[in-house]
């Protein structure tokens, strides 16, 4: 955390002053005590908004005014951007949205976050501060447990309830908190007050877990997204999420797929899916026709149609739903075949007669058809 971009940023925010002005807070915080690969550092700080901008200005560092509404400015260093957000307390809540004043206290900024584990604050000398008194045992001993009471601290954002199964994933060990599992089934009908785009975020970090089949079936029997638990086999997810990490091949579509049952809409109403998700999701169901029976010539045929990645994480998919073995061979044909280029143009078909039209396109698809059906012979011509 302390390389030369945050220093130069921390003594800006005044955070080797002998009483700091500012600490590094959360993500970074935890995962660099678990010895955890650190993606984002957030910074809180006693300055309000404005007095922050100030003081990045006078130091010559990049700002946007990300979310000043809620105390938070992104500082720019060269390639690195930091989230820095004053101390904060709530005013009113409603389970999506918080109204939100400034304070100077870092207790109590802490009890309004979310987990224990979250509210870890650290100097640039590397002091940890435990404004809970909590966070670090929890930590240690890989517990998830609720700032306070629990069904307050969802009641002020009804996402922690997904954030509590991710977390549990990511961090926790052991038997579940009874008084948080409590308080999220109680409230679990709430999630759906949420926009699909929050949701569908939190969602894709649950499923990136390292095998979610365990959390999404603790999700599903406490009433959380239970809608989609219709279809939902663990079993067919735990094979599927063996074979992504055996190949180094994770695939979060793949896996939303076998929750769906392999239905392709089935998540039309329930999460936000961007056109390029879709297609995918539909070129693994389509692709699955295609490999009824997996053979390294019906991996070559879909290779061809779909491309290495997708045929790959199809042929993941038809092992995981039958409990099959993978065969090397089609397994390297899937990572490794490139396809020929279909010998015959439209050029060909003209010369011989055939003129421009249906006609022409229609006789081009059968004749790659059957080049596809013959695997793709090299000698392969047009005849008429």
């Amino acid at each position: 955390m302390t390389d030369y971009r945050s220093v130069r940023l921390m003594r800006a925010l005044g955070a080797y002053e002998s009483e700091p002005q500012a600490l590094f807070v959360g993500g970074c915080v935890r995962n660099t005590l678990l010895d955890r690969p650190v993606s984002d550092i957030d910074i809180a700080t006693v300055h309000k908004p404005l007095e922050v901008i100030e003081k990045l200005k006078a130091a010559g560092i990049r700002y946007a005014p990300t979310g000043l509404d809620h105390g938070t400015v992104t500082a720019i260093v060269e390639d690195m951007t930091f989230e820095v957000t004053t101390l904060r307390r709530d005013i009113d809540t409603n389970g999506r949205y918080a109204v939100i004043a400034f304070t100077e206290e870092w207790v109590e900024d802490a009890q309004r976050r979310d987990f224990t584990i979250n509210t870890l604050l650290a100097d640039v000398h590397g002091g940890i501060y435990d404004p809970t008194g909590k966070g670090v045992e929890d930590l240690e001993d890989q517990r998830i447990i609720f700032v306070g009471d629990a069904g307050q601290r969802i009641a002020e954002d009804y996402l922690r309830i997904l954030r509590f199964f991710r977390f549990h994933a990511q961090y926790g060990k052991g038997t579940v908190d009874k008084a948080a599992l409590d308080a999220c089934k109680e409230a679990a009908d709430k999630v759906s007050s949420l926009s699909r785009e929050r949701i569908t975020q939190e969602f894709f970090k649950i499923i990136a877990v390292e095998n979610p089949a365990a959390v999404l079936n603790l999700m599903f029997s406490n009433n959380v997204l239970s809608d989609m638990a219709d279809r939902f086999k663990p079993e067919t997810i735990e094979r599927l999420c063996e074979l992504q990490k055996r190949y180094d091949a994770k695939d979060l579509i793949a896996l939303l797929l076998t929750i769906s049952g392999l239905e392709a809409d089935y998540f039309e109403d329930r999460l936000v899916l961007s056109n390029a998700e879709k297609k995918l999701i539909e070129s693994y169901a389509l692709g699955l026709v295609v490999l009824k029976s997996a053979s390294k010539k019906k991996m070559r045929e879909l290779v061809y149609r779909v491309g290495n990645i997708a045929a790959l994480q199809i042929y993941f998919l038809y092992l995981a739903r039958k409990n099959l073995l993978p065969d090397i061979e089609i397994i390297e044909i899937s990572r490794y075949w490139q396809p020929p280029v279909f010998p015959v143009k439209a050029e060909d078909l003209i010369r011989s007669g055939i003129m421009q039209g249906p006609e022409l396109g229609k006789t081009l698809k059968s004749l790659e058809e059957k080049w596809i059906a013959k695997d793709f012979p090299a000698n392969f011509k047009y005849k008429k």
